[in-house]
Order: structure tokens, then sequence, then C-alpha cells
């Protein structure tokens, strides 16, 4: 929740440090994607484009998570 605060803040260092914390806090489910998907989104929208990409691309290639997948789909077409 916090992390999404500061992703909806536009505040993205903040919200990369929470979603972080909250992906190693919680340790599968969808809470866990989500805490991905945050933590991706805030590095996309700070200018790490290729920090996201390979970020989305390791989770994505040990859970199969469809958010995941979407969300990548997503930031490669520019939709984000």
């Amino acid at each position: 929740e916090v992390a999404r605060f500061y992703y909806d803040a536009k505040d993205y260092d903040n919200s990369i440090k929470w979603a972080l914390n909250a992906s190693k806090a919680d340790s599968k489910g969808k809470q866990k994607t989500e805490s991905f998907i945050i933590y991706a989104k805030s590095l996309y929208l700070s200018g790490k484009q290729d920090q996201a990409f390979e970020v989305l691309n390791r989770y994505i290639s040990s859970t199969n998570a469809p958010d995941a997948v979407d969300t990548l789909n997503k930031m490669k077409q520019g939709i984000i």
C-alpha cells in the first residue's frame, strides 16, 4: 500500500524503495506480483527503462505471471 501511495503521487524513488521491501516481505501471491509491477513501472517512469525490462523479464521467467507479462508488453509499446 505504501509503494502504491508513492507511485500514485509520482514519487518514484520512494515507490521503488517500498515496492522492493514489499516484494521481499511477501514471498508469493498476487501482492508479490503487484509489488514487482509497481517496482518496474516506477523504474520505467523514472527513466530506467532497461532496468524495468530486466526486472520484469526475470520475474516473468520464474512466475509467468499474466499481469507482469501484460505490464511488460505495455512498456514495450510505450503505453505505461
